[in-house]
């Protein structure tokens, strides 16, 4: 590993230890020429356009480290691409970019940023991250899109800047946040969230429902929405929905992530 590489978790790791609840978020932003972006120009970017304060700032050639109410932002330019095996899985998944696979294989570089702050804020951190990627997209020409390593979320650049536009101060781009996969199986269809652990919850699961597949999206959309602003869903709980009717929150080992962990099911309370 590169020594400013290690420097760089070096801070973090000290960070973090200054609290036991201190929340970390890290995701990448693709380049595709090995050109360090222009700190300077992100850290004058996020106030005019972003809602993100910048308090104070050190900047050095390869790394900056901004202080905003409530959170540290810490940016670091690798001069590598991200792990290509990690890079297929998350393009071959990518629904929301069809051409993920063909538009980031040729990227050089990426621009690590991590968001440190206290984990009882965790939507406001993310909001933040959204912010600060978007802020530094909107800088950088040759930035194809931005890669959650957490959630194996890959997004286009000009999708994300529309969703971080339209987040305004108080919204929930929980598609720049969460991994949606919905299965379809013959008279039936699942679905399944990945990066719902990132705000305390179990990940949900929605198994086997004869429902129209854009329904068991929009209902896994509205929960996941609803999850990242309340407690984490207890087994037993019910769960009102936007249209009148209630869901049965079900905890079980998962189904559909294959990983021994304990899912979230959802069955549906006609």
């Amino acid at each position: 590993m590169r020594f400013f590489t290690l420097l760089f978790c070096l801070a973090t790791t000290l960070l973090m230890a200054q609290s036991n609840t201190t929340k970390v978020i890290t995701g990448t932003i693709l380049l595709n020429s090995k050109q360090c972006p222009d700190f300077n120009k992100i850290k004058a970017e996020l106030p005019s356009n972003w809602y993100v304060r910048v308090d104070s700032s050190t900047i050095s050639d390869k790394t900056a480290v901004f202080s905003t109410p409530g959170a540290t932002i810490m940016l670091a330019y690798l001069d590598y691409p991200v792990n290509p095996d990690e890079m297929s899985i998350a393009a071959g998944i990518s629904w929301l970019w069809k051409d993920a696979a063909k538009e980031t294989k040729g990227h050089k570089a990426q621009l690590v940023i991590s968001i440190l702050g206290d984990e009882s804020v965790t939507v406001e951190l993310y909001r933040i991250f959204t912010r600060v990627a978007a802020g530094s997209l909107a800088g950088i020409n040759d930035a194809p899109g931005v890669y959650m390593n957490n959630q194996y979320l890959l997004l286009s650049k000009g999708y994300y800047l529309e969703s971080a536009r339209n987040m305004g101060r108080d919204g929930l781009p929980v598609y720049c946040w969460v991994y949606f996969g919905i299965l379809q199986g013959g008279e039936t269809n699942s679905g399944y969230t990945f990066g719902l652990s990132e705000f305390g919850h179990h990940e949900l699961e929605l198994v086997n429902v004869n429902m129209p597949l854009q329904d068991s999206h929009s209902l896994l959309y509205e929960l996941t929405q609803k999850a990242v602003t309340v407690p984490p869903f207890k087994n037993g709980q019910q769960v009102a929905l936007s249209d009148g009717k209630n869901v049965t929150i079900t905890i079980s080992t998962a189904q559909l992530i294959r990983d021994g962990s304990q899912t979230a099911k959802v069955d549906i309370i006609k």
